[in-house]
């Protein structure tokens, strides 16, 4: 037993747990991922996908509304053309995931059950390992957005490294780590003070405890990070027009004004939510039987 109390996991153990629950959430939870990066991409999302004027059209470039550009991706590329991208995203997910919570069990082992404690950990966790992924987030990002043909993860990457070099795998890495640090952190904090709130409900599974909570504080860090999502996707996808972190704020802000760094926040909550609560649920049960 470690020194702040908390039962530890077995590395094994948390490893297979997080494969799981990222393979999972990452699989159903795919379509949502890809109309929050069109939607973040901004109006070329449109343009890009070769749709003819129309009412349809310029509803959704004064809107932004997500149904109607679901409608576009499935007239232009069927039902499948919304889980493009779900190859590297898996690549991405089932690994990230698996060494986030081994990373997170060994940290929290160590570190004092407490607020500061939780931060610590979970920012350090979620950016380390954000680091050794960074390379696949980036083909992620462009396999699902609409300004890139589709192709396979080798022939992205052969792409990437002949355009801008080995330092384009790390395009958007500072928003990247500005995003994930603080939510991280206060997704942890937010999610064990949840847990404890309904600690008291004793009609409620303990599994729908530990999805509920998740679900939770993964919506409430999500919408306080938002503008370094958009600010990261827009690097990702367009490296060449958005340069630098303020620059690329400048111009969201001159473009879209404030509402540009919220596109797709609704999806991205609500991605993050379900995402969260399928992984922790998972994840908290599998440490509960084999631990």
């Amino acid at each position: 037993m470690p020194q702040n109390g908390k039962p530890k996991a077995k590395t094994g153990t948390s490893l297979m747990s997080g494969a799981l629950s990222g393979l999972t959430s990452c699989v159903i939870l795919q379509p949502l991922d890809l109309l929050k990066t069109r939607l973040q991409q901004g109006d070329s999302s449109l343009a890009a996908l070769n749709v003819k004027s129309s009412k349809l059209t310029r509803d959704f470039m004064s809107k932004g509304r997500t149904a109607e550009l679901a409608k576009l991706i499935l007239k232009n590329d069927g039902i499948t053309g919304l889980w493009r991208g779900t190859t590297p995203t898996i690549a991405r997910n089932v690994p990230g995931v698996a060494l986030y919570f081994a990373s997170l069990n060994q940290l929290r082992s160590v570190l004092p059950n407490s607020t500061g404690g939780n931060l610590i950990a979970g920012a350090t966790a979620r950016t380390s390992v954000g680091f050794v992924l960074m390379p696949m987030t980036v083909v992620k990002t462009r396999m699902e957005s609409s300004l890139f043909k589709s192709q396979g993860i080798p022939a992205a990457i052969r792409e990437i490294l002949a355009t801008q070099g080995p330092k384009g795998l790390f395009a958007g890495f500072w928003p990247t780590t500005i995003r994930d640090a603080p939510t991280a952190g206060i997704f942890l904090v937010a999610y064990e003070q949840a847990k404890h709130m309904l600690s008291f409900t004793k009609w409620m599974p303990q599994s729908t405890k530990d999805a509920s909570a998740g679900a939770f504080a993964a919506g409430f860090s999500t919408l306080a990070t938002a503008p370094f999502d958009t600010i990261k996707t827009r690097r990702q996808i367009q490296p060449e027009k958005y340069t630098r972190i303020m620059q690329t704020a400048s111009l969201i802000l001159r473009e879209q004004g404030p509402v540009g760094f919220f596109r797709g926040v609704t999806l991205r909550c609500v991605r993050k939510a379900a995402s969260s609560g399928i992984a922790w649920s998972i994840y908290e049960g599998l440490i509960r039987k084999y631990s």
